[in-house]
């Protein structure tokens, strides 16, 4: 059996289009085998122009009526995602996409011209319960591996420990993962693979706490006490409300509330379990 190119190759250019070409071999008992040519693989270039790439193999068997006759057409164009479209699945590249939407959050700090202040009303008091609408971005990574990615598995409600994504530490959480085992035909081969869907969300105020420094009670040379107020009568009382505090658990003399940073998830390093590349 020979496999022979029949000429002339053909080539088409668009003016608003890309160029495409085609090549065609016929798989024939009647020619001589020291004249075999190759079909080439998907993903072979041209041999006239390199940008171009076969992306499309065509066969039509009982050629011309021979049941020994075999038509092969390979169709070249420019494949403007190479690796997205790779006939080995574990060759393609990872995908990301991105979607927004909006989230209730819990307010306890203001805008400022820029700079947070507590929430608090005229005379300092910390004004608790109230929600805010927030714009929340949702990154998606999919991706294809030989293996069940355990480490995505185990970075679920984690967020990230360093800058990440052009984003501060703490403002990613890995919110779960999606992963399906599936078999592909590669050539003559069975490819085996898990197609993977990681899910991320952006919000800063919520996956660590911005609280004020407010409470009850005070401490006193380690002695927790309760806190007091002064009563219209220049008597000090016990306070009804929470009062500001100092770092070191005393209470503050006068001005706002300090704000205090609480994270409230395990960090992990992001960069190096899903890489750090653009969107």
């Amino acid at each position: 059996m020979a496999i022979i190119e029949l000429h002339p190759r053909r080539k088409t250019s668009l003016l608003d289009g890309q160029p495409t070409a085609e090549r065609v071999f016929l798989s024939t008992p009647h020619a001589s085998p020291s004249a075999s040519a190759t079909i080439p693989a998907l993903g072979a270039a041209h041999p006239e122009n390199n940008a171009l790439k076969a992306l499309q193999i065509s066969e039509e068997t009982r050629y011309d009526g021979d049941p020994e006759q075999t038509l092969t057409t390979v169709t070249y164009g420019i494949n403007a995602a190479p690796c997205e479209s790779d006939p080995d699945p574990l060759k393609r590249c990872d995908r990301w996409t991105v979607s927004t939407g909006l989230t209730s959050v819990p307010v306890y700090r203001w805008n400022d011209s820029g700079n947070y202040k507590p929430l608090v009303n005229s005379a300092g008091d910390y004004l608790p319960g109230h929600q805010g609408q927030q714009p929340e971005a949702r990154l998606t990574l999919h991706a294809n591996r030989a293996n069940f990615p355990m480490d995505f598995l185990l970075t679920t409600n984690k967020v990230n420990n360093a800058t990440w994504k052009t984003a501060n530490a703490r403002a990613w959480l890995c919110a779960g993962m999606r992963a399906e085992k599936k078999s592909e035909l590669v050539g003559t081969t069975i490819t085996s693979y898990y197609e993977v869907a990681v899910d991320f969300i952006y919000n800063d105020a919520l996956w660590q706490l911005y609280v004020p420094d407010i409470g009850l009670y005070y401490l006193e040379n380690g002695v927790k006490k309760r806190c007091y107020v002064e009563d219209h009568n220049g008597n000090y009382v016990p306070a009804s409300s929470p009062v500001p505090l100092n770092a070191d658990g005393s209470m503050k003399a006068s001005g706002d509330p300090n704000i205090l940073v609480r994270p409230i998830y395990m960090e992990e390093n992001f960069t190096a379990i899903f890489g750090n590349s653009a969107f």
